[in-house]
């Protein structure tokens, strides 16, 4: 039998495994800086970039969505890459194909500091 996606069973089967781990891990950009975690829920800011701050929605089993104030710009999806059962860095790119080229997010490489 399917599972309602409404369900509790489907919430927890389809849960990120980005947030099976207890802790977020410190991950840092060259360019953006640090990756900040602001209270219980998954939230993307950079240190040196402010302005790119917002809740993540999930949009995926690892990935999620930004949605960046409208003076921030185009938003992004977030994926967790996950190795041997925690997260080791990110991988972002624009949400939208039309998104202007000046919102290189997929050059950004956001990794994990132990």
């Amino acid at each position: 039998m399917p599972l309602d996606v409404g369900s509790d069973d489907a919430r927890l089967q389809n849960r990120p495994a980005c947030t099976d781990s207890h802790s977020f891990p410190c991950l840092r950009d060259v360019w953006c800086g640090e990756l900040t975690q602001r209270g219980s829920g998954l939230h993307l800011g950079f240190t040196r970039t402010p302005v790119f701050k917002s809740m993540l929605e999930p949009f995926g089993r690892d990935a999620f969505r930004t949605r960046f104030a409208q003076s921030a710009g185009e938003d992004a999806v977030v994926t967790f890459v996950v190795e041997d059962a925690r997260v080791a860095r990110l991988t972002l790119k624009a949400l939208s194909p039309l998104a202007d080229f000046s919102y290189d997010f997929h050059d950004l490489n956001p990794v994990r500091v132990d």
